[in-house]
């Protein structure tokens, strides 16, 4: 796993970080390992492993603390490579991915060792586990297909890869575009019309259940027409119904754009049968068959 997901940054002068120093031995290993150049930097909880770091820095934090591991990142980062071989918690192994992974260098990788301790009770002290969290990130990778996804967070923009194997887990980073549509030409997803329209049925939904709630909160004897309530479902429904007047012009662009480029395919086809009908085509046949020959 290590040296798949790894071997393309050795001799590259990498900044590596590890999380859960001990007695220093990985990250001699690690700088053995990346090779000469290589700025390996360790966190730590413990402060006595601060002086068994030798040339590599140690910090003494939390892991679980967003706010010291970002101070790691703005000092020796932005790192390459994350190994987390920390205190295996649920909350620290979440808490560290979440902070470090967006704060990678780009084609960076992030690796969570001893994944297992999600299905240990004593490590969870939380309801979500690693595992748990993981999966949920495998949503994240599919959001340009699923309309309830959201295909501009930093997950589904720069999550390229999960790779998982018994208790390792490794993140691979690299910008993301959507998907190309082959059929309309351009940026647009395949099936974006699609995703809009669902999209636009599960906010009419919404807005027929808002409606209905305001309804029954006005006939309420209690109620009164500026409830705090009141407020917060009609400025819920304002805003869903603003979103669906944008995805309804999205979805309608995106129409017109399909129905022009379908109708330009239609001409180029066109063109190409009549051309080669034409006496010219069938005549230099021949030629173009021999070229196709000699370049095999």
């Amino acid at each position: 796993v290590y040296h798949r997901n790894l071997a393309g940054y050795r001799g590259r002068s990498p900044r590596v970080l590890e999380i859960g120093v001990y007695r220093g031995g990985g990250l001699a290993m690690w700088r053995e390992y990346f090779g000469a150049g290589a700025v390996v930097v360790g966190v730590d909880i413990d402060p006595a492993a601060a002086a068994v770091g030798g040339p590599s820095p140690v910090m003494v934090g939390d892991q679980s603390d967003p706010a010291f591991l970002r101070t790691v990142s703005e000092r020796f980062g932005p790192f390459d490579v994350v190994i987390d071989d920390g205190g295996h918690t649920m909350a620290q192994q979440v808490t560290a991915a979440a902070t470090l992974f967006p704060l990678l260098a780009a084609e960076g990788a992030y690796i969570v060792e001893d994944t297992h301790t999600s299905y240990w009770p004593e490590y969870r002290d939380q309801e979500e586990t690693f595992i748990g969290w993981v999966r949920g990130l495998i949503d994240a990778l599919h959001a340009n297909h699923d309309p309830s996804g959201d295909p501009d967070s930093v997950w589904a923009t720069t999550l390229d890869a999960i790779e998982i194997s018994d208790s390792v887990v490794v993140l691979r980073k690299a910008n993301r575009f959507r998907p190309f549509s082959e059929v309309g030409g351009g940026t647009g997803f395949l099936f974006e019309s699609r995703t809009a329209a669902a999209r636009i049925s599960a906010l009419e939904q919404r807005e027929a259940q808002l409606v209905g709630e305001l309804e029954r909160l006005r006939e309420a004897p209690t109620a009164t027409p500026e409830s705090d309530e009141v407020r917060l479902l009609r400025s819920t429904l304002r805003e869903a119904r603003a979103e669906m007047a944008v995805l309804a012009r999205e979805l309608e662009a995106t129409r017109r754009e399909l129905s022009t480029t379908q109708g330009r395919l239609l001409d180029a086809w066109e063109h190409i049968r009549r051309m080669r009908n034409t006496v010219s085509w069938r005549l230099t046949t021949p030629l173009r068959v021999g070229r196709l020959v000699r370049r095999r």
